[in-house]
């Protein structure tokens, strides 16, 4: 397993980065990596299942990746290689509305 500062110079969180720049047209060079840990998810839906959701009962390692530009947050949690991406949370500095609940 890489360690977090390798996993930044690597540009293994780039991911999410294009996630966020799709989702909201934030353009991605402004946005950082604050915040990320190993974790092992306790199911394929990386701990984020929805209504109706079916995942897999399988340990899933990966990351919980928090990113932060245009005074805006996100969270992110990936599996290990980065394939499986799901938003986890959003919080906006100038509205004050935040879905970081989940974590």
């Amino acid at each position: 397993m890489q360690n977090y500062t390798d996993m930044l110079t690597s540009g293994a969180f780039d991911v999410v980065f294009q996630e966020i720049e799709r989702q909201t047209n934030v353009d991605r060079n402004t946005l950082k990596v604050i915040r990320a840990e190993y974790r092992v998810w306790s199911n394929g839906c990386l701990d984020l299942q929805g209504l109706g959701d079916v995942c897999s009962a399988v340990l899933t390692p990966g990351w919980i990746v928090e990113v932060e530009g245009k005074n805006q947050r996100w969270v992110y949690h990936t599996d290990q290689t980065r394939t499986y991406v799901k938003e986890a949370g959003f919080w906006s500095e100038s509205s004050g509305n935040s879905t970081l609940a989940r974590e």
